[in-house]
């Protein structure tokens, strides 16, 4: 898969529990040459849903735990941006 083929070259780095009966952890590397705000409403509606602490609907939903770009500043305009997303889910037995 390449960055013709779909706008978000995803790279899982962590998908499950660190612990028994403790949270859900998942955390990705997206690499894209959309805006920023394109990969962030894929990442927290398509990819993995999850919400700010404070606007959770509900206990059984993701929690955004970080989103930020990765990209130096000062890199090419025709290379691609590298975000790191990551979500937990609380267990819930």
């Amino acid at each position: 898969m390449n960055l013709k083929d779909d706008p978000f070259l995803v790279e899982t780095i962590e998908a499950g529990q660190r612990e028994k009966y403790g949270p859900k952890y998942f955390s990705y590397k997206i690499t894209s040459y959309l805006p920023e705000k394109d990969v962030r409403e894929y990442c927290t509606t398509k990819l993995k849903p999850s919400y700010p602490k404070d606007e959770m609907p509900d206990a059984f939903v993701g929690e955004l735990i970080e989103f930020k770009n990765l990209t130096c500043f000062y890199h090419h305009n025709n290379l691609p941006d590298k975000f790191s997303y990551k979500v937990q889910f609380e267990y819930t037995g």
